[in-house]
C-alpha cells in the first residue's frame, strides 16, 4: 500500500544555487523549459462563483523545509549535524532519512542505530528501508522554536540519496499533526541578499490575517496501515500519521472530473490517474493509450521517490477547481500534469507547484507577489477526527471572487487567447457585464508589471471602459499592446486585471474575470504565431486554415522549424512548398511564412473536436538551441454526422494477476502474441463452464467505443450467493489494458462463487448515447437483461479444483490433475488441469486440488429486484405503477391527466431512516436518468420524502418534509412541492385526510416494502 509519495522531477530546482542574485530588475535562473502554451483564462463549473489563483507553475518554485534532530534517551545529540535541513512533506506517513543524512549520523558517537528493516510504497515501487531504534525527534521552523515528537521511529534508507542536491531527509505528517503549519511565500516579494528561500513555523493558532482567506477541507479519507510494511508480524512500526485529501475538479475543454486527490507538499510536480485523464478527454485519439500521438501531450519525463524512478507522459491541462468551505472554488489554470497512477483509490496528486502559482514571475519584479502570500496547514484534532482545513491567504492586490450569474463581466477572447509579441503583434477581447447596472460602471484595464498596456479600442486614449444602463450588454473591445523592453524574458506570461467602480453598489468593486496575456519575447530567441483572423479553424472534407510563423530575433545560423501533428487529426504544412519544415536564415527571420492546416476527414463521428499542432526546431545556432515553442490548435468541425450506435459490452474476459504469460497464451484464443493477451474469453455456449482456477482477480470488459468519461464504479455491480457484494474489493481502471477495455481489479482471488456483473446502463458514449445492455450477435447466452437496451447482466460460475467441471471438488478432480502431470505445452483444454496458472500441469497443482476438497457451487444469485430491465425513467415509473402501492394511509390517488413538465427531481435523506434513503436513491437514480434540468430548486434542506401523490408515464409526484430530522415534526405533513412554473398549469391533487399514525418513516417503510425488499443496485 502507498505509505507516502515523495515525488521529485527530472526537471525540477536543485536546492543550492539554481537561482541568480536579483536586484531591483530580477532574472529568474534557468531551469529545464516548460512547455510554452496559451495561457486561458479561468472559467467556472456549473456556474459556480471561483477565485483565479493563477496559472500553475509547473515545477515548485521551492517547496516547505525544517531543521531536525535526533537525541538518544542520554539525551545525546545523534544528528545530523550538518545535512539536517529536511524536507516538509504532507504526502509522507512517516519521516525518512536518506544516504548523506544517515553518514552525517554515524560520523561521531552516539551514532544512529537501527533495529529491523521496513518495506516502504511510493511513486517507483516498493523499496526497503532500515527502521530505526526510538528517539526524540526535535524539528523546528523560521523561528528555532523547538517542536518535539516522542519516542519515535523513522525509516533510513544508508545507501542511496533521492539527487546530489538533496533532500536529505523527509518529514511527514507526524510533525503536522496537532499544531499549526505556516507556509510563507512573502520572503519573494523582496529578497535580501542571498535569502532566497520559503519560510516554514508552527504555531497553536492560525495567525490572523487582514486580506481575502480561504480555507479547504483536507481528511484522511484514504488511510494506509503502518503495519502493511512490517516484515514479520509484531514488529515495532515507524512513528506515523494519515496523509491527508482535498476534493478537486480536472477540467479540460468541455469535460472535467472530480476525484479525491492527495495534497502534497513534497511534490514537485502534480499528477493525475489514467482513468481521470480518459475521462477529461486526454486520449485524444481513443486508442487507449496516453502518449505522444494524444493532442494535449507535452513531453515525457522521469520522475522519483520512493521505490525508483518512473519515466511518464507530462500533459497540457486547463484547469484544476478546488471548492472551499467559504463557497467559491479556488480555480489554477495551464497545468502541466504527469499522468501516473500511484495507487487505486487515489484520483491525483495536489503538488506544490500549484502553492508557488504567480512567484516565478512575480519575483524577477522587486516588491510584486505570487497568487497565495500564506497557507496554514490546520491539523488541530487530527488524529481525533481525520479532518483538517488548507488555509490560502490571497494576494489582495489580484484578488476577486467572480460569480458567472450575478453582477459582473464577461469576457471573450479573439481565438480563445490572448497572444502578443514585443515585435508589435496586438491582440483583442471583448468585455460586456452581466447584468443591468442602477447607475454608469467604470472599468479600469490594470495591466501589472510593465508588460503590457490594455486601452478601450475605440480611444486609445483610456485605459478604462465605461457601461451604462443602457449599453451594458453591449461587448467592448479592449486592446492589448506589448511593452517593448530590452529584459530577455523568454515567452512570458501577464495578465489585464479589471476593477469596477460605480454609484451602484453591486457593481461597486465586484469581481470581475482576468486576462492572461501571453507574451512573446524578441530580445529571446524563440517563435512567434500569427493564426488568420484570431484563431486555426478547419472542417473535415471542407475549409482549410492558415496561420504564419516568424522568429522573435535573428539567429546567427538557418534555422528549420518543423510541425508535428497528432495522427488522423489535422496535417500542416507549409503553403508554399508543402513540406512540413519552415526554414528561416539570418536574412528572411523576420518574414512570415504561412503554414496550411487541413483536418483529416475520416468517418468517425467526433463532433467538434481540438489538434494540437507542435513545432521542433533544429538549429547549429547554439542560442537559438534554447529558444521557447509554440503549439497552435486547430478547431476541426465534424462532418461524419451525430452518433446515434449505442455503446455495447463486446467482449468479458476474466484474468489473474499472477497467471504467467504461458498460460494466458494458451487460454487467450490465439496463442502467442496472437490472442487478446489477457485471459479467458468467457462468452459462448460454455459461459457458465466452472472455472476451475485460483487467482482469479481481474475481469476485463470490452465496449464497442469509446465510455471512459462515464463509466464509473458507482455504475458496476459485482455480486455473489456466497460473497453479497464484491465492491469494496473492486478498483476499476479503463484503457489500461487494451483500447476500450476496462479492467476490474480485485484485492483477492475469487474463491466458490456463483458471480452476477451488471453494469448499469446510465454508461455512455461521448455523444450521450445510452448503453445498450444486450449481445450484439445473438449467438452468445445469458447474457444482457432480456430487452433491448438497458443494464448489461453477465453471469459466470468460479469453482477452484473443479477440473470436470461437475459443480464440486471432488477425488475425481484429484485424478484429473494428475492425469495432466508433467504437460508443458499447453493447449485451451489441457489449461484446465493447470489450476494455479503457471503455464504447466505440475504436482503443485495437484496439491491445490487436494486442498480444495469438498469445494462447490452454489445457487445462482437472484438479482436485487430493483435492477429493472433497463435505468430509465418510464421503466421506474412503469414498475411503480404496476406495483400496487399502499400505505397506512391508504392507496396513493391516481395520477390525473393532463400532468405535465415536471421530468426530472432529486432528493437526498440525510440523517433519516434505511428505507427512506433507499427510496431517495431509488428517486435520485430516476432523476440523474432525465436529460432535461429541474425547472425549480426544491425546499433546502430537504432531509426526505414525505408522500409519492402518483406515477404517470415519466412523472413522479412527491411530497417533502424539510424538517423530518426532528421527531416533533413527524406529523407537521407540509404543503406540496411544486416548482413555480407548474403551479398554475398542474390541476390539484388529493391527498390523504391526515397524516398515518406512525410517522412518514413508517409508512415509507410500509410503502417500499411492497416495491423492492433488495438493498439498491448500482
Amino acid at each position: 500500500m502507498l505509505k507516502r509519495s515523495w515525488i521529485r522531477s527530472s526537471w525540477g530546482r536543485p536546492e543550492d544555487g539554481c537561482r541568480k542574485g536579483r536586484g531591483s530588475s530580477r532574472r529568474v535562473g534557468q531551469f529545464e523549459p516548460l512547455e510554452p502554451r496559451l495561457l486561458l483564462t479561468a472559467s467556472p463549473i456549473d456556474g459556480k462563483p471561483y477565485v483565479d489563483v493563477g496559472p500553475s507553475d509547473g515545477v515548485a518554485w521551492d517547496q516547505p523545509r525544517v531543521t531536525v534532530q535526533f537525541i538518544n534517551e542520554d539525551v545525546q545529540v545523534v544528528g545530523p549535524n550538518t545535512f539536517n535541513t529536511w524536507l516538509l512533506d504532507t504526502g509522507a506517513n512517516t519521516i525518512l532519512g536518506f544516504q548523506t543524512a544517515v553518514s552525517d549520523m554515524n560520523e561521531a558517537d552516539p551514532k544512529y542505530q537501527t533495529t529491523a528493516q521496513y518495506s516502504e510504497f511510493g511513486v517507483g515501487g516498493a523499496q526497503l528501508f532500515d527502521l530505526s531504534r526510538e528517539y526524540r525527534f526535535d524539528f523546528a521552523g523560521e523561528s528555532g522554536i523547538r517542536q518535539t515528537l516522542p519516542n519515535t521511529r523513522m525509516i533510513s534508507d544508508a545507501a542511496h540519496d533521492v539527487s546530489i542536491f538533496g533532500p536529505w531527509g523527509i518529514v511527514g505528517m507526524p510533525a503536522m499533526t496537532e499544531r499549526v503549519t505556516t507556509l510563507d511565500f512573502t520572503p519573494w516579494t523582496t529578497v535580501t541578499g542571498f535569502d532566497l528561500y520559503m519560510k516554514t513555523d508552527f504555531g497553536t493558532e492560525v495567525p490572523s490575517y487582514d486580506g481575502p482567506r480561504f480555507s479547504v477541507r483536507a481528511d484522511n479519507r484514504v488511510e494506509f496501515d503502518a503495519a502493511d510494511g512490517a516484515l514479520v508480524p509484531g514488529q515495532p512500526l515507524p512513528i506515523w500519521s494519515d496523509v491527508p485529501f482535498i476534493t478537486g475538479q480536472v477540467a479540460q475543454g468541455n469535460k472535467h472530473a472530480e476525484g479525491n486527490f492527495l495534497f502534497d507538499t513534497g511534490a514537485q510536480v502534480s499528477i493525475l490517474s489514467k482513468q481521470m485523464a480518459l475521462q477529461i478527454g486526454l486520449d485524444s485519439n481513443q486508442d487507449g493509450v496516453l502518449d505522444k500521438n494524444d493532442a494535449n501531450y507535452a513531453r515525457d519525463e522521469a520522475v522519483g521517490g520512493v521505490g525508483g524512478v518512473q519515466t511518464v507522459p507530462v500533459f497540457l491541462i486547463d484547469e484544476v477547481h478546488v471548492p472551499t468551505e467559504q463557497g467559491p472554488d479556488l480555480v489554477w489554470t495551464d497545468l502541466q500534469w504527469l499522468v501516473l497512477d500511484i495507487h487505486p483509490t487515489i484520483d491525483g496528486v495536489f503538488g506544490f507547484d500549484n502553492m508557488t502559482s504567480g512567484w516565478i514571475e512575480a519575483s524577477a519584479v522587486q516588491g510584486e507577489s505570487g497568487y497565495i502570500m500564506k497557507s496554514h496547514l490546520d491539523f488541530r484534532g487530527y488524529e481525533a477526527s481525520g479532518a483538517g482545513s488548507i488555509i490560502f491567504d490571497l494576494n489582495p492586490e489580484i484578488f476577486s471572487v467572480v460569480d458567472p450569474n450575478g453582477p459582473g463581466a464577461s469576457v471573450v477572447e479573439s481565438g480563445g487567447s490572448t497572444t502578443i509579441s514585443e515585435i508589435g503583434i496586438t491582440d483583442t477581447y471583448q468585455l460586456s457585464l452581466n447584468q443591468a447596472p442602477q447607475a454608469a460602471v467604470r472599468v479600469d484595464l490594470i495591466s501589472p508589471g510593465g508588460q503590457a498596456t490594455a486601452v478601450d479600442a475605440q480611444q486609445p486614449a483610456n485605459t478604462y471602459l465605461t457601461f451604462t444602463p443602457s449599453n451594458w450588454n453591449v461587448p467592448q473591445t479592449v486592446l492589448v499592446t506589448a511593452d517593448d523592453d530590452t529584459a530577455e524574458e523568454s515567452f512570458h506570461r501577464s495578465f489585464v486585471r479589471h476593477i469596477s467602480s460605480s454609484s451602484d453598489p453591486a457593481y461597486d468593486a465586484v469581481g470581475m474575470p482576468r486576462v492572461v496575456v501571453n507574451i512573446v519575447d524578441n530580445d529571446y530567441p524563440g517563435m512567434m504565431i500569427i493564426p488568420s483572423n484570431g484563431s486555426t479553424d478547419v472542417t473535415e472534407g471542407g475549409i482549410t486554415d492558415k496561420y504564419q510563423v516568424v522568429l522573435t530575433k535573428a539567429p546567427a545560423q538557418d534555422v528549420t522549424i518543423t510541425t508535428e501533428n497528432v495522427p488522423n487529426q489535422v496535417t500542416a504544412v507549409s503553403a508554399a512548398t508543402g513540406s512540413t519544415s519552415l526554414v528561416f536564415t539570418p536574412q528572411n527571420w523576420n518574414v512570415p511564412q504561412t503554414v496550411l492546416v487541413t483536418a483529416v476527414d475520416d468517418n468517425i463521428s467526433e463532433g467538434t473536436h481540438s489538434g494540437f499542432i507542435s513545432h521542433l526546431l533544429s538549429t547549429s545556432d547554439l542560442l537559438f538551441s534554447q529558444a521557447f515553442m509554440l503549439q497552435e490548435i486547430a478547431t476541426i468541425t465534424d462532418n461524419d454526422g451525430s452518433d446515434d450506435t449505442p455503446p455495447t459490452v463486446v467482449d468479458v474476459i476474466v484474468g489473474s494477476s499472477s497467471w504467467s504469460s504461458a498460460f494466458i497464451d494458451a487460454v487467450d484464443g490465439g496463442g502467442p502474441a496472437a490472442g487478446n493477451g489477457l485471459g479467458l474469453s468467457l462468452p459462448g455456449v460454455e459461459q457458465l463452464k466452472n472455472l476451475p482456477w485460483t487467482g482469479i482477480d481481474r475481469i476485463y470488459l470490452k465496449f464497442s467505443e469509446d465510455v471512459s468519461a462515464s463509466l464509473t464504479a458507482d455504475k458496476l455491480q459485482l455480486i455473489g450467493t456466497n460473497v453479497a457484494s464484491y465492491m469494496p474489493r473492486v478498483s476499476l481502471n479503463y484503457g489500461q489494458a487494451g483500447t476500450n477495455i476496462a479492467t476490474i481489479s480485485l484485492s483477492s482471488p475469487i474463491q466458490d462463487d456463483a458471480l452476477l456483473l451488471s453494469l448499469s446502463d446510465s454508461v455512455q458514449d461521448a455523444a450521450g448515447n445510452a448503453l445498450d445492455g444486450e449481445w450484439s450477435d445473438g449467438v452468445r447466452v445469458t447474457s444482457g437483461n432480456g430487452t433491448a437496451g438497458g443494464r448489461f447482466n453477465f453471469r459466470f460460475d468460479v469453482v477452484p479444483g473443479d477440473v470436470n467441471n461437475n459443480n464440486g471438488v471432488a477425488f475425481s478432480d484429484v485424478l484429473l490433475a494428475l492425469d495432466g502431470l508433467g504437460d508443458s505445452t499447453l493447449t485451451l483444454a489441457t489449461a484446465w488441469q493447470d489450476i494455479n496458472g503457471n503455464g504447466g500441469v505440475a504436482f503443485s497443482d495437484v496439491l491445490e486440488v487436494l486442498g480444495l476438497l469438498g469445494g462447490g457451487l452454489p445457487a445462482a444469485p437472484t438479482p436485487p429486484s430493483d435492477w429493472l430491465s433497463g435505468d430509465g425513467e418510464a421503466s421506474v415509473s412503469a414498475a411503480l405503477s404496476a406495483s400496487a402501492v399502499q400505505g397506512s394511509a391508504g392507496p396513493l390517488p391516481e395520477a390525473e391527466a393532463g400532468w405535465g413538465g415536471l421530468h426530472t427531481f432529486w432528493t437526498q435523506a440525510a440523517g433519516s431512516s434505511r428505507n427512506s434513503q433507499l427510496l431517495a436513491q431509488r428517486l435520485a437514480r430516476l432523476a440523474s436518468s432525465s436529460a432535461i434540468p429541474p425547472l425549480a430548486p426544491l425546499p433546502s434542506p430537504v432531509a426526505a420524502v414525505d408522500y409519492v401523490y402518483g406515477v404517470e408515464g415519466d412523472e413522479v409526484w412527491f411530497d417533502f418534509d424539510d424538517s423530518i430530522a426532528s421527531a416533533s415534526n413527524y406529523n407537521d405533513w407540509q404543503q406540496p412541492w411544486e416548482p413555480a412554473a407548474l403551479a398554475t398549469s398542474r390541476p390539484p391533487v388529493s391527498r390523504p385526510d391526515e397524516a398515518p399514525a406512525t410517522g412518514p418513516e413508517d409508512w415509507l417503510a410500509d410503502w417500499e416494502g411492497s416495491w423492492v425488499d433488495q438493498p439498491p443496485g448500482p
